[in-house]
């Protein structure tokens, strides 16, 4: 199945986000759905059953199923339902997946653009200013600043964010 065939049954069937979460889950994984699950705890304690908006979504898309349960005393939780055709949706899987490598080379390209930006905002700290801010980091001893700390920082011209930032990745 298409990524745009997916979107279009979506747009037609409204399935609520936890319904979505739990096929796309499996669409990924070819694990059985497990359509029923408590949240919270002691006296909080809620029990969540999709079962039936699941096998209602699972049938608007043409899908068989198998379902059982598989705990020991036969309770909600141990409820699962397995769909046939995982094999169908591989275009759907090869969408997310090349969309998931984009957004990792976006973010990428993200963190090299700020080391860029960063190793330019911090170009200007050579020498003797450098060797002062990374002494007086080393030393632990902030307040008050050492009037030679001062007077780098003007020098520099960075904030005292930017100077903690600089003495951070660079001590």
């Amino acid at each position: 199945m298409k990524h745009s065939t997916y979107t279009k049954i979506l747009k037609e069937h409204r399935p609520t986000p936890t319904v979505r979460a739990m096929f796309e889950k499996w669409v990924r994984t070819n694990d059985r759905i497990r359509p029923c699950y408590t949240t919270g705890h002691g006296k909080h304690t809620k029990n969540s059953d999709h079962a039936v908006a699941v096998r209602s979504f699972l049938q608007s898309l043409g899908l068989t199923y198998e379902h059982g349960n598989d705990a020991p005393r036969g309770g909600r939780a141990g409820e699962w339902i397995k769909p046939h055709g995982w094999g169908r949706f591989k275009p759907l899987r090869d969408h997310w997946s090349a969309e998931q490598e984009a957004n990792q080379r976006a973010d990428e390209l993200k963190d090299q653009a700020r080391l860029r930006a960063q190793a330019a905002r911090y170009a200007g700290i050579v020498g003797d200013h450098r060797a002062v801010l990374i002494a007086w980091w080393n030393a632990k001893e902030y307040h008050p600043a050492p009037p030679e700390v001062l007077a780098a920082k003007q020098a520099t011209g960075l904030t005292w964010k930017q100077v903690r930032e600089y003495c951070r990745t660079n001590a």
